[in-house]
Parts: structure tokens; sequence; C-alpha cells
């Protein structure tokens, strides 16, 4: 998808280690679940995209180089349709981070848009084709996601804990064995069409 001048300036470097991006998608005031409900917006001024808006969750944000930012180019369109993605250097005035602290202390930050602008060169893909990527990029996840999950389900079933009858009063381990049959099989149903969106998607 991307342009040779992309290659050059983004992804050459970023595959060399050289420099770092991250991914800016989810935002707190809607659903993260449904990136169809973003609201930042990516508004078309002479040659140039004016984008603002409000990202959270955004991991290593703090020394990237680069930001994919998914904004919203078309606001008539469908949901799903008017969606587009840039990649936006760090560099940019309008670009700004605050770190958000969790228990673990992940790095993982809210990123702020406030007139960032950037030209034509940084369309991902080309105008309104945003959903056809970020469908592709969380089939990646949710393939990478479940077979850890998987692995410990599997554990839990093969190592059982002889005090669970203590521990859960009423309950055996026929009864959990077949709650985890029940998530792997869920889990396994989830991650195949995925998996098979992610295959084709690469061709």
């Amino acid at each position: 998808f991307a342009t040779e001048y992309q290659r050059e300036r983004y992804l050459n470097p970023r595959l060399a280690g050289e420099i770092r991006s991250c991914f800016s998608m989810t935002e707190p005031e809607v659903a993260g679940s449904d990136p169809t409900l973003i609201q930042t917006t990516a508004v078309e001024e002479g040659d140039e995209w004016v984008i603002n808006g409000h990202k959270w969750f955004t991991s290593g944000a703090r020394g990237a180089s680069f930001a994919i930012v998914i904004a919203r180019t078309d606001p008539d369109a469908p949901k799903h349709k008017g969606i587009s993605i840039f990649a936006v250097p760090t560099t940019d005035p309008g670009f700004s981070y605050t770190k958000i602290h969790t228990m673990v202390n992940a790095s993982t930050f809210n990123t702020y848009y406030d007139d960032v602008r950037v030209g034509d060169d940084a369309l991902i893909a080309g105008v309104n084709r945003g959903w056809d990527l970020i469908v592709n990029q969380l089939n990646y996840e949710r393939v990478s996601l479940a077979p850890p999950g998987m692995h410990v389900a599997s554990l839990f079933c093969q190592h059982v804990h002889p005090d669970l009858p203590q521990v859960l009063p009423g309950r055996t381990w026929d009864d959990a064995r077949d709650e985890v049959a029940e998530l792997m099989i869920d889990t396994v149903d989830h991650v195949a069409p995925n998996f098979k969106a992610s295959v084709i998607g690469r061709r």
C-alpha cells in the first residue's frame, strides 16, 4: 500500500531499526472496539490535510518518529467508508502526547492532533481506503493474540488443582473443564475466519 516516498521515508528506516512508529486509532470519547465511530477529522485544505483529534492508548508514542493516524475524511459517507490513514511525523508542532498511568507502567499515551498539517504524500493507500487496512491490521492482531490464550487454557485443563471443590463450593473439575472447553471452541471459531481473512488479504 505504501508509495515509494513512504517506503523511503518511513518503511525502510523502520525495518532497519533506525526509527520507531506508533499506531493511533482508539479514542476516549467513543467505543474503542468500533473504529467506525472515530471522531478525529482530516479536512482537505488546498494541497494539505488538517488533522484534529484526540487518541489514547497509543503505545510507544514517546520516541516514535511518526504516527499512523486513523481519521475521518468524509463525514457524509457511510461510517466505514469515509476513513483514511495518514503517516504523521511526530515533529509536527500540532502533535503532542501525555503519559497514561497504568498499574504496570505501560508505555502508552494520549496523543493529540491540533491542526496537524500533512500533504497527500502522507495518505496511506489513498483517500477513504482506511477501513480496508484497519480490518486487515485487526485480523493480524486477533490471530496473534488468540494462541497464547488457547495455550493457557490448555495448561489449565492439563494441570488440575485438587482443591477446586473447596475453593469454589459446588463446582467440580468437570464443570471447569467443560467451561474452558467451550471458551476454547469459541476462540477457535473467532480465530479461524480472522486467520482466513488475513491470508486472503495478503494475496
